[in-house]
């Protein structure tokens, strides 16, 4: 049974208690709680979106964006969304995260994970416009209509995806980019970590994540696989190189009958790809990256054949 605190009590020295947070760390910011659904065990009570809601898992906000509006900038807020809430996103921006250094957290394992589904038109969004916010453990679906445009639309440095799944294309449902970025400065310091990122043996995939410059970028630990444009593969890098750069320790799939390539980066872009295992249909050189440091990089050119250091 949960408990029923109003976390913006607390512990007196520091005028709020002190949870739990990303990475084991600390926070003594705001913590809020988001479910749509009867999910809360013992409780009849769904969310509603009002202030007197919202500071104990037995009375819930019920959206994301409503709690993101109650977050204060750079507090080290928390939202937390509860087991087996849903949102639909049917609009550009349909969750907008647009305040700084706010953290959402879903709960609950496999199918109990909250479940975002972009669907209705094909500009449908995760939009992230303000700095360093952390979305982890989330269950984002982008085939509730064919050929959404990109479901992340980042906007904004330091931006964290950890230990969350994308499904992008089924049958004829796809999406064309699963995250773009819109300048080099809010790509700086994106992370994506430990995601399940897949699609099924669709066409026309252009690629995952679209790097338009940016410094310090981390994708490690993932599972990214799906039919792409042949010579993009997942991670595509235009309009400005970038700078370190960290790809490493993935599985990336590029499906797509005769696709050479998981990784393209342009000319001069510095960094590291180390320790990848990549699955590709033809040639030796998953990787565009002229001016990075490779290590420990194994690619299968076929399906049921050992792969060959790259």
């Amino acid at each position: 049974m949960w408990e029923t605190y109003n976390f913006q009590g607390g512990v007196g020295a520091f005028g709020n208690s002190i949870l739990p947070a990303p990475s084991n760390m600390v926070s003594i910011g705001n913590v809020f709680f988001v479910g749509n659904l009867s999910t809360v065990p013992s409780s009849s009570v769904a969310g509603v979106d009002d202030p007197a809601y919202g500071t104990s898992p037995n009375r819930p906000f019920k959206t994301i964006n409503y709690a993101i509006g109650k977050c204060t900038a750079n507090n080290g807020d928390i939202i937390y969304v509860l087991p087996g809430h849903t949102e639909t996103i049917k609009a550009a921006g349909g969750i907008t995260c647009n305040v700084a250094g706010v953290s959402i957290i879903g709960l609950g394992t496999g199918s109990l994970r909250p479940t975002i589904t972009l669907s209705t038109a094909t500009t449908a969004t995760f939009l992230v416009t303000a700095a360093n916010v952390f979305v982890q453990n989330m269950y984002f679906d982008s085939t509730g209509i064919d050929a959404i445009a990109t479901a992340f639309d980042v906007r904004a440095a330091g931006f964290t995806l950890d230990t969350c799944e994308h499904y992008f294309a089924k049958t004829s449902y796809v999406t064309l980019i699963g995250m773009t970025l819109d300048s080099a400065a809010h790509a700086n310091n994106l992370a994506i970590n430990n995601c399940y990122i897949h699609g099924d043996a669709v066409a026309n995939c252009t690629n995952w994540l679209q790097l338009v410059g940016g410094d310090s970028i981390k994708f490690t630990n993932n599972y990214a696989r799906g039919n792409f444009t042949t010579s993009l593969g997942v991670i595509n890098n235009i309009t400005a190189a970038v700078t370190q750069i960290c790809v490493s320790n993935n599985i990336l799939e590029n499906n797509t009958a005769s696709a050479t390539k998981v990784v393209v980066l342009l000319t001069g872009s510095t960094g590291v790809l180390v320790n990848n295992r990549c699955g590709i249909g033809s040639g030796a050189a998953p990787f565009t990256a002229d001016a990075c440091h490779w290590a420990g990089n194994w690619s299968a050119a076929a399906v049921a054949t050992n792969g060959t250091l790259v």
